[in-house]
């Protein structure tokens, strides 16, 4: 069967005859991840974003230029459980451990699940701009092997906030394991559906 006639699952993107999305873990934290996405995004079968949302149990996404988006951001925003924080690079950005245990409370980080290009133009507007940033202190290899990435820290969303909720607190190391692991699961099914060869830590997919 051609890559073209395969029935694809929304929730993980592979075929259905290989669904992933019953061995999704449940992934609790004490931070909360607002993801800010489109439906167009959404709908990318390799969008990490989705795959993100599934796993974590404290995170909502909210769909920019839905109808009363911007009402969701401010309630998210306002939400005093949480201490709302933007996650983009800047030369203001905050050290994100350090940032936790100042505000002494879990952030609500707002994760910009789009292409960096998207990402430059969200940021300047004003339910955003003037939200206090995080960015991430380490540099770390893309481990989405489905494209070419141009610089170091260009990572998908998934990767990105895996790598951030460490720095913000070690324990979330376990929480990172199981998300990475998940990903590098569906990017190899994924090669293996397209004909993509591709080679993951030492092995072609």
């Amino acid at each position: 069967m051609s890559k073209h006639t395969l029935e694809i699952c929304f929730g993980c993107g592979l075929a259905k005859t290989a669904c992933f999305c019953a061995k999704f873990k449940n992934i609790p934290t004490e931070d909360r991840v607002t993801i800010i996405t489109t439906q167009t995004e959404n709908k990318i079968r390799s969008n990490t974003g989705r795959w993100l949302h599934k796993m974590l149990e404290n995170s909502k996404v909210i769909y920019l230029g839905d109808e009363n988006w911007e009402a969701e951001v401010e309630a998210e925003k306002k939400n005093a459980s949480f201490y709302p924080i933007l996650f983009y690079p800047s030369p203001n950005s905050l050290m994100p451990r350090e940032k936790r245990r100042e505000v002494g409370k879990p952030f609500n980080i707002f994760l910009l699940d789009t292409g960096w290009r998207t990402a430059r133009r969200w940021i300047y507007k004003k339910i955003f701009a003037e939200m206090p940033r995080l960015e991430l202190k380490e540099e770390y290899e893309s481990r989405y092997f489905l494209r070419s990435v141009p610089k170091a820290n260009h990572l998908c969303s998934l990767q990105s906030l895996a790598c951030l909720l460490v720095e913000i607190n070690n324990s979330y190391l376990p929480a990172q394991n199981d998300l990475m692991n998940t990903m590098d699961i569906i990017v190899k099914k994924m090669a293996t559906e397209r004909g993509t060869k591709i080679k993951i830590d030492g092995e072609f997919y």
